[in-house]
């Protein structure tokens, strides 16, 4: 079991750099039915790193997105991914708020025609 895999390199100071197929190609086979230690002993790859390759092509969902995005950028299209949806919340709330607001001032303009102040 000790023969070189390939897609896998390695760095100056012995980490290893898995290629976007390698990934690819393990996310599939646990598709398929293997299991993330089976998979793990089979390509000699910590179990932990398969989970988590696991979890960022699931956290993407689109099939499309899966293919055409190396594995590699996962990390980066999620942390985007998750900063877009913390805008999007807060952004919704300042809209709620406006949107009180706005209520708020027209009822007083209303009032104010009404009693002839304005």
């Amino acid at each position: 079991m000790n023969e070189q895999i390939s897609g896998i390199s390695y760095r100056v100071d012995g980490k290893r750099i898995y290629t976007a197929e390698l990934k690819q190609n393990i996310v599939a086979e646990c598709k398929a039915g293997a299991t993330s230690a089976e998979v793990s002993r089979k390509y000699q790859i910590p179990m932990q790193n398969i989970v988590k390759w696991r979890m960022q092509i699931k956290k993407l969902k689109d099939p499309v997105v899966e293919k055409t995005i190396p594995a590699n950028i996962h990390n980066d299209a999620i942390d985007e991914i998750k900063r877009l949806q913390n805008e999007i919340k807060k952004l919704s709330k300042s809209l709620s708020n406006m949107t009180v607001d706005r209520d708020i001032l027209k009822d007083a303009v209303d009032y104010a025609s009404k009693k002839k102040w304005i």
